[in-house]
């Protein structure tokens, strides 16, 4: 929703924070993003018009763009040159970690809302399971 507004302040907030991520504290600026995403959140929630929702993602997308900057500078702080990159890859490992278990939980939520539910979950969950192709 709001895709162009939500992108247009995402791609230029994330320089911002990258630069920010510089000079100022990083654990303050990131405990301020989380905050700031999280209002967005609620606001997206209580949108009462397109408007309103437009402001809310946009907010939301100040919030999530500081996100990967500040923590990517946090880990390079935190661990030697010889970890930084596994860290920094366990990092972003969760952003599609997450989405693909979201896809299983939608896919599972709509079988099971069907009525062609009977037999599939259970090999879905085989699947998931397994190391071999099911």
């Amino acid at each position: 929703l709001a895709g162009p507004a939500f992108i247009g302040v995402f791609s230029v907030s994330g320089v911002l924070f990258g630069l920010a991520a510089d000079r100022w504290d990083r654990l303050r600026l990131l405990g301020g993003a989380v905050i700031t995403f999280s209002a967005g959140i609620v606001m997206t929630s209580v949108s009462s018009s397109f408007w309103h929702l437009v402001m809310a993602r946009m907010l939301v997308a100040a919030g999530e763009s500081a996100c990967s900057p500040l923590s990517v500078s946090l880990i390079s702080d935190l661990y030697t040159d010889h970890h930084r990159g596994l860290a920094t890859g366990i990092l972003h490992l969760g952003v599609y970690l997450g989405f693909g278990m979201s896809q299983v939980k939608e896919t599972l939520e709509q079988r099971l809302a069907s009525n062609d539910s009977r037999g599939t979950i259970e090999v879905d969950i085989l699947a998931l399971t397994s190391h071999r192709n099911v």
